[in-house]
């Protein structure tokens, strides 16, 4: 409906797996446009979602735009943006994402090329909030031991 109506090329693959709660889009270009037209269907969907988006080669505004809607969202179970290159400026809006979805239980940020400034923004403004999460992946990143602190108290406080 979206794509027709707003002239946006669907993804037949992912237009396939809309009638499922598991959404894969790994390693394929995700645009703005693709994204506006998932959330539309996405908020027609009931119950918990896991979504792929690893090595979906995010730009800026595809972040941006990713993060405010997951923001409104709020029932994705899974999320996967492992393989993205991560911008420092929506990492902020991560975290609030992480802050107010309450069925959030795994993460997986795998080789999103985050630093301890942005890892600790990233703990400040969400996962620091965050009561459900239960697995997080950050391996193959640029954090050094001072980012291994910020883990260490987050899993200490989290118990």
């Amino acid at each position: 409906e979206f794509c027709k109506h707003n002239d946006v090329e669907p993804i037949h693959s992912l237009l396939a797996q809309l009638t499922e709660s598991d959404i894969s889009v790994k390693h394929y270009h995700f645009t703005k446009d693709q994204v506006e037209g998932l959330f539309a269907a996405l908020q027609k969907k009931i119950g918990d979602l896991t979504l792929c988006f690893s090595d979906a080669r995010l730009d800026d505004e595809t972040q941006a735009l990713l993060f405010k809607s997951l923001i409104y969202l709020q029932r994705v179970s899974t999320l996967d943006l492992s393989e993205n290159n991560l911008s420092p400026l929506h990492i902020p809006t991560m975290g609030k994402m992480l802050s107010v979805t309450p069925t959030l239980v795994v993460l997986c940020l795998r080789g999103c090329r985050i630093t301890d400034s942005t890892w600790e923004v990233l703990c400040r403004d969400g996962l620091e909030r965050n009561k459900s999460l239960k697995r997080l992946d950050v391996s193959y990143n640029l954090m050094t031991d001072l980012s291994l602190d910020f883990i260490e108290t987050l899993i200490l406080t989290k118990g």
